[in-house]
């Protein structure tokens, strides 16, 4: 089972290569960043209010997040709030400078609607954990696109702080989730409690008729429930 270090370590050298692999087919392609991350607020406004209908995923497959919670719940569990910052950054940044930057950017000098349908079909195949994750992939692909080609001249900071933000609320959900589950496994009902004077109550039948008191512990019971140190020998 990943812990926290194995986590971060496996997402840092993916997302590592991920930015390589954009930067190379950009340079093969042509394509150039400098005028893809011109930062403006309104972008990151755009982007940031981009996440609430991305939202709507947590409660429409709650399956699906169970899934999730299962395979990176354990680690996530672990990671401080900077560490899943760090991870929805990475992704959020390198996936959309491959995807919608590089890859898009390339196709599009061919024909820009095959660019985003062969574009977002790869990010979908990207994300294979079940075939409705890949559909939701795919689906937030296409509106990243979306986002990216709002204004007069297309732009990757709105999807790119989409996806980080998404990215993190479902981290911290997910962490979350595992916690509470971990929590009710090693929590259960507390044990009835037990008292001296209710530890053993005989049956009538069980003592002795004459002296009231019950072989078995040798105690006298009472008539009103109580019972007395008196032995049976004694």
């Amino acid at each position: 089972m990943i812990d926290r270090l194995g986590l971060l370590r496996t997402a840092a050298v993916v997302y590592l290569v991920l930015t390589a692999a954009a930067l190379l087919l950009a340079w093969l392609a042509g394509v150039d960043f400098v005028p893809l991350l011109r930062f403006s607020w309104t972008q990151a406004a755009i982007g940031l209010a981009a996440v609430v209908p991305m939202s709507v995923v947590f409660f429409i497959a709650p399956d699906l997040k169970d899934r999730v919670v299962d395979l990176l719940g354990p680690a996530l569990a672990q990671c401080r709030f900077f560490d899943l910052l760090l991870l929805a950054a990475m992704a959020g940044i390198s996936e959309e400078l491959l995807f919608r930057g590089a890859l898009e950017g390339w196709l599009r000098l061919y024909d820009v609607v095959l660019a985003i349908v062969v574009t977002n079909l790869l990010f979908g195949a990207m994300h294979p954990l079940t075939l409705l994750y890949f559909v939701i992939a795919a689906g937030f692909g296409f509106y990243f696109s979306i986002l990216a080609n709002l204004g007069a001249e297309r732009n990757l900071i709105a999807p790119i702080v989409a996806h980080t933000v998404y990215d993190l609320a479902g981290f911290m959900l997910v962490a979350r989730d595992y916690r509470k589950e971990t929590a009710a496994r090693w929590t259960g009902p507390p044990p009835p409690a037990t008292t001296s004077a209710n530890a053993h109550q005989p049956e009538p039948d069980d003592l002795d008729p004459e002296t009231g008191v019950d072989p078995a512990t040798g105690t006298r019971h009472l008539p009103d429930g109580g019972f007395s140190s008196h032995r049976a020998d004694g």
